[in-house]
């Protein structure tokens, strides 16, 4: 059994702050886990969020993030985890995050089946 608790808050050179909370709860491969991180500073505003439920051993959830950063601009994302599968989306990545889903839900291919010769 696995539980975890964690806060963080820190700053760092670049005097940003960050605050990160953890939960987490593994038991025998069913559980959760839940991560929520905040940074802000010098021209800096992020926040990091992570939902994922843990069945049978096997990752299920979302995630996401926005920012604002006086360098690169407007940050915008979200995942998708289905079964230790993450997708990835967000502005300008449409297209893929949608591929990706419909590749994801489509079922395996079936093996050809082999008759083995009565002896």
């Amino acid at each position: 059994m696995l539980a975890d608790i964690y806060c963080q808050l820190a700053t760092n050179e670049q005097r940003r702050v960050g605050d990160r909370r953890n939960q987490n709860f593994n038991l025998f491969g069913w559980g959760a886990n839940r991560n929520v991180k905040l940074t802000t500073g010098n021209g800096t505003f992020k926040i990091d969020n992570t939902d994922e439920a843990i069945v049978n051993g096997s990752t299920y959830g979302g995630s996401g993030s926005f920012g604002i950063d006086e360098k690169s601009g407007i940050d915008i994302g979200q995942n998708l985890t289905l079964n230790d599968k993450k997708l990835v989306g967000g502005p300008g990545k449409e297209v893929n995050f949608l591929e990706s889903l419909i590749a994801l839900l489509k079922p395996p291919p079936q093996a050809e089946r082999t008759e083995l010769k009565n002896v």
